[in-house]
């Protein structure tokens, strides 16, 4: 009788449980407040627990409540009032949610037909249910059939140079017929090409273009080779190294079709550049020459495909003046986490060889040593050093890399007065790296200056320059076989001396990565001081003439200092690896000189004939270039 008794005691009971909150009374007085609060006060007063998703309820709204000792339902009814939401009740939890909207699975068949404003058919233009992977083009003779849904509203129509299109679909139309209007501003936008521009509509040719002005309004821009990443198709960057200023960008048009270089022609206002050197603030467009239509007038220059930099000029209008400062904190991502206790690494060292049959490297004595050590890590050791640089525990990736503020100033003047327009520019980045002597600073000049002398006369010149001072650190040491060889028993650098392994049954070959990086100090200057003047005349109505010169000095200093600081350790208090005799260090001094001299000129003829343009190109173009380099060693002589 009693088991029967229990059985129907828990049987009230899940059954009284679920309704408990049901039934819950609730006195709630609220007037004009927000949802915010209202379940705020919810929750509180009636030991509940709203969950909802914050998308689905607009939490401002403003509501207002009055309840007395009633259930908690009548109040989130009032809460809830004018929102599509329903609501479940589970325990003391309440579930707010939008309700699901069945979709109907009839469907319906349409068809049309579409056509320019002139009735010309088009072919493959795209027609499709948006928000949906429902769609189909149009066929040769320009017309589509598709399968909807029978709640489907709006049908869109697009097409490469012509406005996209949203149609309203009314309930029982099934047939369409489709007028789509040219999109003018698109089509007439010109576009930089081989020695020239052209209008959109004309171009045969695979040519992409980047507006890089634009682009820098939504995102911070330091270098302009790493701003092209993922700007637009068949264009590939690369980066082979974290060192900055040595970022090894490079560049891939439509894959690698060669076994010789792949890297395309890159000309930065008509001159040949690298990317890396121009500041991504100065350049106002990018076009990217990806075909050979469109890459031939380079010749076998332009087999990989051409980059084409166009810079900011004057703009009409009144003085714009344009200061950007970006600050950012550079850190390493995604580090492998280390055994950095050096006891802890030698029992797992220990572990390893009794797994494979072999004799335990490190003694119990040692150990133990370094146990002990770690107990007062501040105490002296015997041989007068602390404990915690004696009997060392170094995490190395903390030693190596290190937190630190990258900066860039910009500051650009544009404007015209009169018949003159003039864009200046000066910009400033340190960047220190996350690495010690790994940073660079670097400035930037240019001016852009043209003037209309005449109808038919522009002469112009645009200046600039940049200098780079760069610290110089043999990063090139931390290869995989040299970290492998990082362990936790080598204290990194104290009292002017580089450590060495400590424990007596450690591999002597174990390195110190700080004294690897150390073995080769120095700078690297980059200076670079690149100049074009410029002539446009026009004549005979359809007829122009451009000429060109263009000159760049570009100038390069490397020292290198031999240090050999030698190995030291700290718990024995004598030299591992002693410093080399200053009579066989030395110092190494480069020194690069280029100059290039480049001299262009090009005929024009334009004209237009009701829809159809013509335009014809005579051009000739004559380079020089001289380029001078010089090494120096001294010996018994070091100079910082």
């Amino acid at each position: 009788m009693s088991k029967i008794i229990k059985c129907m005691f828990f049987v009230l009971l899940a059954a009284v449980l679920p309704l408990s909150v049901h039934a819950q009374q609730v006195t709630l007085h609220l007037q004009d407040v927000t949802v915010r609060k209202a379940f705020r006060e919810l929750e509180v007063k009636g030991n509940v627990s709203l969950v909802y998703e914050k998308n689905d309820v607009d939490l401002t709204r403003k509501v207002t409540v009055k309840v007395d000792n009633q259930p908690i339902s009548k109040a989130l009814d009032q809460i809830l009032k004018g929102q599509e939401l329903i609501y479940k009740i589970k325990d003391n939890h309440i579930i707010i949610t939008r309700p699901v909207v069945q979709k109907s699975d009839k469907k319906r068949r349409i068809n049309g037909i579409v056509s320019d404003v002139n009735d010309e058919l088009l072919i493959g233009v795209s027609v499709s249910i948006p928000g949906t992977n429902i769609g189909t083009v149009s066929n040769m003779e320009g017309k589509f059939e598709l399968e909807i849904p029978e709640d489907a509203k709006k049908l869109q129509v697009s097409y490469i140079g012509f406005d996209t299109q949203e149609i309203s679909l009314s309930p029982g139309k099934t047939t369409f017929n489709i007028v789509m209007g040219e999109n003018v501003k698109m089509l007439s936008e010109v576009v930089v090409v081989g020695y020239g521009t052209q209008k959109k509509v004309n171009l045969t040719g695979s040519v992409a273009t980047v507006n890089l002005e634009k682009e820098s309004l939504s995102r911070p821009l330091v270098s302009a080779s790493q701003a092209l990443s993922g700007m637009t198709a068949g264009l590939q960057v690369m980066q082979s190294s974290g060192t900055p200023y040595n970022e090894g960008f490079s560049f891939n048009i439509r894959g690698v079709g060669t076994l010789n270089s792949s890297s395309p022609l890159v000309l930065v206002d008509g001159m040949e550049q690298s990317l890396n050197n121009v500041d991504p603030n100065d350049i106002a467009s990018i076009s990217i020459l990806k075909d050979a239509a469109s890459c031939a007038i380079y010749g076998n220059r332009g087999a990989n495909g051409v980059i084409l930099v166009t810079t900011k000029t004057g703009q009409t209008g009144k003085v714009s003046v344009s200061y950007n400062a970006t600050f950012s904190l550079n850190q390493p991502t995604k580090l492998i986490k280390t055994v950095s206790n050096y006891a802890k690494y030698m029992e797992l060292m220990n572990e390893a060889a009794t797994n494979i049959g072999e004799s335990a490297p490190f003694s119990d004595i040692t150990i133990n040593q370094w146990r002990e050590a770690e107990k007062d890590p501040n105490g002296i050791s015997a041989s007068g050093y602390p404990n915690y640089v004696a009997y060392p525990n170094t995490d190395w990736y903390d030693e190596i890399y290190s937190n630190d503020w990258m900066m860039k100033h910009s500051l650009s003047v544009t404007g015209q007065e009169g018949r003159t327009g003039y864009n200046l520019s000066i910009s400033y980045t340190d960047n220190p790296g996350l690495i010690k002597d790994t940073g660079y600073q670097r400035y930037f000049l240019r001016a852009n200056v043209y003037s209309d002398i005449t109808k038919w006369l522009r002469i112009g010149t645009r200046v600039w320059g940049y200098h780079t001072d760069q610290k110089k650190s043999d990063t090139g040491s931390l290869t995989n076989i040299n970290t492998q060889k990082m362990i936790p028993g080598v204290y990194p650098y104290y009292d002017g001396k580089y450590g060495a392994p400590e424990a007596n049954e450690e591999d002597p070959q174990s390195h110190n990565p700080l004294w690897d990086m150390a073995q080769s100090e120095g700078h690297i200057k980059n200076t670079q001081f690149f100049t074009t003047f410029y002539a446009n005349v026009k004549f005979l109505k359809h007829f122009s003439y451009d000429v060109n010169l263009n000159y760049k000095d570009y100038r390069y200093e490397s020292m290198s200092v031999n240090t050999d600081y030698g190995k030291y350790s700290f718990s024995t208090d004598q030299w591992i690896a002693a410093p080399k005799d200053p009579a066989d260090l030395y110092t190494r001094m480069a020194y690069v000189r280029e100059n290039h001299w480049k001299l262009t000129h090009l005929l024009n003829y334009n004209q237009t004939f009701y829809k159809h343009d013509i335009g014809m190109l005579l051009g000739f173009e004559e380079e020089r270039f001289v380029k001078r380099h010089c090494q120096t060693w001294i010996n018994r002589f070091v100079c910082g």
